[in-house]
This record gives structure tokens, sequence and C-alpha cells, in this order.
């Protein structure tokens, strides 16, 4: 497995905390590959953020989604100077 997947992995692997069955092995590896795939150069702190806001209940994660939960967050957050934020939705 390739460093920056095995990165995407070990943080992939909190999305246990947000699951009623976890994640195997395997599954941790796969979600992690499509992470990947989706973004090769993926900041690994944005990922982090997306799931700690998941854990905390500001990002919605769906049990049927899966992996989707986490691509589609993408959208939802914007890079500061701070660091990370949820994306105001609906701001005239």
């Amino acid at each position: 497995m390739p460093i920056h997947v095995e990165a995407i992995a070990r943080i992939v692997y909190e999305v246990n905390q947000l699951r009623q069955y976890p994640l195997n092995d395997i599954e941790i590896a796969e979600w992690a590959t499509t992470l990947d795939e989706f973004d090769p150069k993926m900041d690994l702190e944005a990922l982090r953020f997306i799931i700690q806001q998941m854990k905390f209940g500001n990002l919605e994660y769906e049990q049927k989604d899966g992996v989707q939960n986490l691509t589609r967050a993408f959208q939802k957050i914007r890079k500061t100077e701070s660091g990370w934020q949820i994306r105001k939705n609906n701001v005239w």
C-alpha cells in the first residue's frame, strides 16, 4: 500500500466511531484507496477535520452512503488562514 494511502487509512479508521458495525481492515484499505483516487493530493488535515466534524454532528453521516459521506463532505468545507471550516449554506 502506498504511503499516502496508508496515511489515509489511519485516518479513515476513525469512521468506526460513527458506525454501528465497524469497518474491517479490508474495508478501511478500500475506502483509503477510493479517497486517494478521489484526490491523489488530498490534504490529510481536511480529512481529519471532516471526520471530526461528523463525530461532533456538524457534518452529516448517513450509514447507507459509505465512503460517499467523505467525498461529498469535501465540497462542504473550505480552507482558511487558521485551518478548515464548514462552508455556510444559503448565505445571501
